[in-house]
């Protein structure tokens, strides 16, 4: 991986698993064009995650797209995977990609 872009998770000793919210997620998609361009990568070296329709610019330029713990349909719709609960599975579907 060259180059990752996401809030920061904190995982406390009780398990509780927090954020840090670095920016605003309504940009995504031209935040991943920027990526695209920098690196010049082709859509099936492009992974994605989300669960909002905020995410929805970044499915559409990921070869993998992942909805996970969401009922949005609008969100479900647009990935090529949906995961619920836990997300162990997250890992195999990425490495086995």
């Amino acid at each position: 991986m060259d180059d990752a872009l996401a809030n920061d998770l904190i995982d406390d000793s009780e398990g509780n698993l927090t954020a840090i919210i670095k920016s605003s997620g309504h940009n995504k998609g031209p935040v991943m064009e920027g990526m695209i361009e920098k690196y010049n990568l082709s859509k099936n070296e492009i992974a994605a995650v989300g669960d909002t329709v905020v995410d929805i610019p970044t499915f559409e330029r990921a070869g993998l797209s992942v909805a996970v713990n969401t009922e949005d349909e609008r969100v479900i719709s647009k990935a090529n995977y949906h995961l619920k609960g836990d997300l162990s599975e997250l890992t195999k579907l990425i490495l086995n990609w």
